[in-house]
């Protein structure tokens, strides 16, 4: 056997490891990935639209590219001046190009329901702002399939995670003249499948500033620029054991604009890789872009 023809089938005898090494991608951005929207803490009906890619790269000039889109529908009440409730229901389509050639999958995502406290809020004519603490629950509302690998697809694919979730969101909001200072964080952790398989815990951050003032035909222009640091735990078998190649951070800086017209309000969101390290630096992550549509009552 030539050494060309050695090396290749080398290469393909370890893609099946590397095929599974993805378990980190198309995990949830939190905060950043939606912008303005959730620092708007009114009664609302919003649809939002998230397009991550990833690009797994197998040495020998062999690539694998995930994308993951999801649409996502947000009711938001207020019970109180102090508290509101949210309701988020996904659903996904994950396609992937690699060695297999095309591959696809769909299905509803898990339900997010979560209550949220306004713990401080405050405005005068030169400044206002609040500071607000969330939580609740995920629902495994979502399609999930244990034996995904048999499919040469890694857990992450399945549009659901097979388990109950909780998260934590606290935020901060203050505007000081035609500026908005925002910072969020969200925290995400996974109970076990029924086969014992647990995702990784997620945490998400991010700072936005934000200028308003700006109006054109009755229309508000808010555009405005961030930066957000995404970190997730490796996933764990039913032993305990790390799941070798998942995992992994990285700086995302962020830009966009939202357009205000009566109630009604659209936003456009792009997130720029600053730095990262996914899956023992085999995924690299690609632009990620977001479009929100929202309606305030």
């Amino acid at each position: 056997m030539k050494p060309n023809s050695c090396l290749w089938l080398l290469v393909i005898l370890t893609l099946p490891f590397h095929i599974h090494a993805c378990d980190v991608c198309g995990g949830g951005s939190g905060a950043s990935g939606i912008g303005l929207f959730w620092a708007q803490p009114r009664n609302s009906i919003q649809v939002t639209s998230m397009l991550q890619r990833f690009q797994i790269d197998h040495g020998a000039d062999i690539h694998t590219r995930d994308q993951f889109l999801s649409l996502s529908f947000q009711f938001r009440h207020r019970l109180t001046n102090r508290w509101y409730g949210q309701l988020s229901l996904p659903y996904q389509w994950n396609f992937r190009d690699g060695r297999l050639g095309n591959q696809s999958l769909s299905g509803i995502g898990d339900t997010r329901l979560t209550a949220h406290w306004i713990g401080w809020q405050q405005e005068t004519s030169k400044h206002s702002g609040y500071i607000e603490i969330g939580g609740g629950v995920i629902l495994p509302t979502g399609s999930y399939d244990s034996e995904i690998h048999d499919h040469d697809l890694p857990e992450n694919f399945n549009p659901g995670k097979g388990s109950w979730g909780w998260l934590i969101q606290p935020q901060a909001n203050i505007k000081s003249g035609r500026l908005n200072y925002i910072a969020q964080v969200e925290w995400k952790a996974f109970g076990p499948t029924s086969k014992g398989y647990r995702f990784g815990q997620e945490l998400s951050t991010s700072v936005i500033i934000a200028l308003n003032g700006l109006e054109w035909h009755s229309v508000q222009w808010i555009p405005w620029i961030g930066n957000s640091y995404q970190w997730v735990e490796a996933d764990h078998y039913q032993n305990g054991l790390d799941v070798s190649g998942t995992g992994g951070h990285a700086w995302m800086g962020s830009i966009g604009m939202q357009c205000i017209y009566s109630n009604l309000a659209i936003g456009f969101n792009t997130q720029l890789p600053i730095s990262q390290s996914f899956s023992a630096g085999e995924v690299n992550a690609l632009t990620r872009v977001s479009a929100n549509l929202g309606w305030f009552f």
